[in-house]
């Protein structure tokens, strides 16, 4: 069972690596519905013919429209927008914050109690982000650099805080209202992708423009565009590249991970496996690396270091008081 955690959090920490790559070619709101739509259909044409349509029942609909709104939709609208301004290696080592994350949706929205030194874990945990703020910027001729990527983390922050009511809010939907996995996803996907395409009717902005940087060919380190861009044109391999990565997400994150992840929920808990996850900054450094020659942050070890010892400080404390981490 354990090489089937370390297997989901090697597909989550390259999804960070292709979904910053991806955002070289098309905007934040394109990738999300372009993604969400194919992987959406994907599912509910697999699960129409293997008969494994969900009944849906009246009752769950408050539920789902949540999950949907929430865990898939105000998720990777912030995460999206957030990665396209810093590393992909900094936005996985946020996201490591989800365990500490989902412990405080549960002391402020479900009322769990938590000890004086879980509240410190907590504190120091969050403030763990400070040895990554940086005075430099990726892709932007704004001015105000450190405002811009402020506010871009604190958005990837927010996003992390939707994706770990989300996953509470599939547990339930697992185990007590008895829906699969795929079912879930499925219904997510479809779901917060056409909220996508109606903010992009909206908006009236074309979905392939990138307003707050240009797109550089020349700038584009991704491993991948550049096997495409020998044996193609540079506009057909954009078109060609951001395609691929886009299956490549839909397969590794929607086909694979989220159901794993949902088959993982059914025998261990959700704060166990976030805690767990707390390998995927060093693998998703590594690819950032790797496949889009990025430096690490210069605070990033100190950072990975303080938060890892939150966490692991946390859920020991936990383990003490009630044994039913594990």
């Amino acid at each position: 069972m354990i090489i089937y955690i370390f297997l989901f959090n090697l597909l989550m920490a390259v999804t960070f690596t292709f979904s910053k790559a991806a955002l070289w070619y098309m905007s934040p709101i394109m990738l999300m519905c372009a993604r969400f739509l194919i992987g959406g259909l994907v599912l509910f044409f697999y699960q129409y013919f293997t008969n494994n349509l969900p009944k849906i029942k009246k009752s769950d609909v408050k539920e789902l429209a949540l999950l949907i709104f929430i865990a898939f939709y105000l998720s990777f609208v912030f995460d999206n927008w957030g990665l396209q301004f810093v590393k992909s290696s900094e936005s996985s080592l946020i996201y490591n914050l989800m365990p500490l994350s989902t412990a405080l949706i549960g002391f402020f929205m479900f009322k769990e109690t938590i000890s004086l030194l879980q509240s410190l874990t907590l504190f120091f945990g969050f403030a763990s982000l400070w040895p990554i703020l940086e005075f430099d910027f990726e892709n932007t001729d704004l001015i105000n650099v450190f405002e811009v990527t402020l506010y871009a983390r604190l958005a990837i922050l927010l996003s992390v805080f939707f994706g770990a009511y989300g996953w509470l809010l599939m547990q339930r939907l697992i185990i007590e209202k008895k829906y699969s996995p795929l079912n879930l996803n499925m219904i997510g996907l479809l779901g917060a992708g056409c909220l996508s395409l109606l903010q992009i009717a909206v908006q009236k902005v074309s979905p392939y423009q990138q307003p707050l940087f240009k797109l550089d060919p020349s700038y584009m380190n991704d491993q991948i565009y550049l096997f495409f861009n020998y044996f193609f044109s540079v506009d057909s391999s954009i078109a060609i590249t951001a395609m691929f990565h886009i299956v490549v997400l839909i397969i590794i994150t929607h086909v694979i991970g989220y159901p794993l992840y949902g088959y993982l929920l059914k025998r261990y808990s959700a704060t166990l496996l976030a805690l767990s996850g707390c390998t995927i900054p060093l693998i998703s450094a590594f690819a950032g690396r790797f496949f889009l020659k990025e430096r690490l942050p210069s605070g990033f070890w100190l950072s990975f270091l303080m938060m890892s010892i939150c966490v692991l400080l946390f859920y020991y404390e936990e383990e003490k008081r009630t044994g039913k981490v594990f």
